[in-house]
């Protein structure tokens, strides 16, 4: 299976799982669980996930845009702390 199949079957799931924790996510796909984890990956490296401290979350539309703003526009003046959207400090 490509890839790209196995980053849509996961990010699916994780529209309609509230239980988003990698383990969860192989036990639902079918997946093992380094490639449930490397899918992960792809989809953050896509800004469609975010990794969080109890698994991860799908991010929002406007989330999605912000942060692929934030790290290619360099004339951008926002950054994530923490978290948080700050206004980034000036050289």
């Amino acid at each position: 299976m490509k890839d790209e199949d196995i980053d849509w079957i996961i990010y699916h799931l994780m529209l309609h799982q509230t239980a988003r924790a990698p383990d969860s996510l192989a036990a639902a796909s079918g997946f093992d669980l380094i490639t449930v984890t490397s899918s992960l990956q792809r989809l953050e490296r896509s800004f469609l996930i975010e990794w969080m401290d109890t698994g991860v979350r799908v991010l929002s539309i406007g989330e999605s845009l912000l942060k692929c703003q934030m790290r290619y526009d360099e004339s951008f003046p926002y950054t994530f702390e923490n978290g948080v959207i700050k206004a980034k400090k000036k050289e």
